[in-house]
């Protein structure tokens, strides 16, 4: 057997001779299960405890089930049943394996006594828009950690959220011996196994965001009591503070409430944009996520007509213009973002407009996003803000006529000149030149010849010979220049070459 176990097996490698596995010792009341085997130069190995508990119990048996993996150039080919050895342990393995089940001696007896504290302290029971708080947990008996699902730093509205907790138990005190189910943490629906300090505790879904915007209306009319709740909706109530704090409402007296919006059950101010909520007759404005509402009453308002009107969607080859704003409640002007006498083919425009309120009307209290113009693909406003910034879709792909008629660089045939290039490039199209008859074999000019050149234009784009009028070129010392309206090619007859 001795050297059925040190040969080599053909194609499989050395079989492996470290039988004994000193690294996993036997488990003690209160010590931590180990789970990896340390790296010998034959094989690495995990261990997998049974039962599984985060530190070893008191009068229990534990079985180490280790799976090794061979190394390159070792093999478990060959390994004789229950070879291998774990000191202290019984230890059984099967031929050809290196599976190796150990079973220890039942752990020492303890005075410990289970964990009495079943009720888990300062764990957060989630609130919308709270900061999510993963503080340790530490007790008489236990210590712990908390994680949360989902991880968010903060916790939101609408949502479920699962704590989960893992206990360690101090000196004196045990795991061993806790129910299942027995954890309680307040609040939440509490899981536990028995004996383990691993706790799953599932709270109720966070309050959703409030979604009526409108506070029951005020009544702020002299000689009235200034009341100090709000109408309650289905979703909030609400306490009121007045500033001035008069006993009764004078006249010709502005006055100011600050209301402070309490959600019901299962609704929350977390998640409301500035200046959400509303009040009939009152300039009304609340900062985002925020339940503390001001309210002034006053003999202005809160501007009300959210639609622009007269702005011109940019059209190609329509006036560029800049028309003054003018409705019931305000005015205001427009600057475009690439200022011309005209909107141009294929192009995005911005427009910046700046809005003046008039008599009796106000800004404050419009929430962001508030106004909206015709043909717009996007308006974006603060809250409170006069400045509204709009952005248009691109312009339709319109290219304009060619303007330069003059074609450049075309030289006039003279006898043993050689043409300088068939292409050639102006600032609005390039063009090719085709000569009638063909040049020599050495690619020059013939004496005594006359020469028409053949040019075919090609617009760049943003061009177009289109709209061009017929005879619309001019070729530099050509007899006659010839061109169709409306067509791609030109026809320049030079004069005669000489001797």
């Amino acid at each position: 057997m001795e050297k059925a176990v040190l040969e080599a097996l053909p194609g499989k490698g050395t079989v492996v001779t470290q039988l004994e596995l000193p690294e996993i010792p036997a488990p003690v009341y209160r010590g931590t299960p180990v789970s990896t085997i340390m790296k010998t130069v034959q094989y690495t190995g995990e261990v997998i405890w049974s039962p599984v508990t985060p530190r070893f119990f008191s009068e229990t048996v534990y079985t180490a089930r280790i799976i090794l993996i061979a190394k390159r150039g070792r093999t478990f080919e060959g390994i004789q049943e229950n070879s291998f050895v774990v000191p202290g342990a019984v230890s059984t393995n099967a031929v050809n394996s290196g599976t190796i089940t150990a079973v220890f001696p039942a752990t020492e007896a303890t005075t410990d006594q289970p964990i009495s504290l079943l009720t888990i302290p300062g764990i957060q029971t989630p609130e919308a828009g709270a900061l999510r708080s993963t503080e340790p947990i530490d007790t008489e008996q236990y210590s712990g950690t908390i994680s949360w699902s989902p991880d968010y730093y903060r916790f939101y509205t609408d949502t479920v959220y699962t704590a989960r907790i893992s206990l360690l138990d101090k000196e004196g005190w045990r795991l061993q011996g806790v129910e299942t189910n027995s954890f309680v943490v307040p609040g939440a629906i509490t899981t536990n196994r028995a004996d383990s300090g691993e706790i799953r505790a599932v709270f109720p879904r966070t309050a959703s965001t409030v979604t009526l915007s409108e506070i029951p209306a005020i009544n702020v009319t002299a000689g009235a009591f200034p009341p100090g709740t709000i109408t309650e909706t289905e979703q909030f109530s609400g306490t009121i503070s007045w500033t001035p704090d008069d006993e009764v409402f004078a006249e010709d007296t502005d006055y100011t409430a600050e209301i402070s919006i309490i959600g019901k059950e299962g609704w929350t101010t977390w998640g409301v944009q500035e200046n959400f909520f509303r009040i009939e007759g009152a300039i009304v404005t609340n900062k985002v996520n925020s339940g503390v509402v001001t309210a002034l009453f006053s003999d202005i308002a809160t501007i009300t007509i959210s639609e622009i009107p007269g702005i011109p969607v940019p059209v190609t080859g329509e006036p560029q213009t800049t028309p003054l704003i003018d409705t019931e409640q305000y005015t205001g002007t427009i600057s475009w973002s690439k200022p011309a006498d005209f909107f141009a083919s294929d192009t995005y425009y911005d427009a910046d407009i700046v809005l003046t309120a008039k008599d009796g009307w106000t800004f404050l209290g419009l929430p962001g996003y508030f106004f909206t113009v015709n043909g717009a693909t996007s308006v974006y406003t603060k809250a409170n803000s006069n400045e509204v910034s709009v952005s248009f879709p691109k312009t339709e792909y319109v290219p304009s006529s060619i303007t330069q008629l003059d074609i450049p660089g075309i030289q006039i045939p003279e006898y043993r000149i050689k043409p300088s290039s068939q292409y050639f490039f102006a600032d609005q199209y390039y063009y090719f030149v085709t000569w009638s008859p063909s040049l020599d074999s050495d690619s020059r000019f013939s004496k005594k010849t006359v020469y028409t050149a053949t040019i075919d234009i090609y617009p760049f784009r943003g061009w177009t010979v289109n709209g061009l009028p017929g005879n619309a070129f001019r070729v530099e010392g050509a007899v006659t220049t010839t061109y169709e309206a409306g067509s791609d090619r030109i026809t320049a007859v030079f004069p005669s070459t000489g001797d």
